[in-house]
């Protein structure tokens, strides 16, 4: 279906999951971190893993 051009969301806090999405979203308590594919997000934070990229802009989010 995505494939045609159906918009299908994915909920997950599986990152193996995730990494399977075309573009993320990544959320925190309710607020957007970043969106992109994969390979952006993981540019953006300067890290190898989905998941590292994730804790990383977390992070970023709650400094003062």
């Amino acid at each position: 279906m995505a494939a045609q051009g159906t918009t299908i969301l994915v909920s997950s806090h599986v990152m193996d999951e995730a990494e399977r999405c075309d573009r993320l979203g990544l959320i925190r308590a309710g607020k957007l971190l970043s969106e992109g594919t994969v390979a952006e997000l993981k540019r953006q934070a300067g890290v190898e893993r989905l998941e590292d990229a994730f804790l990383k802009l977390s992070s970023v989010e709650e400094a003062p």
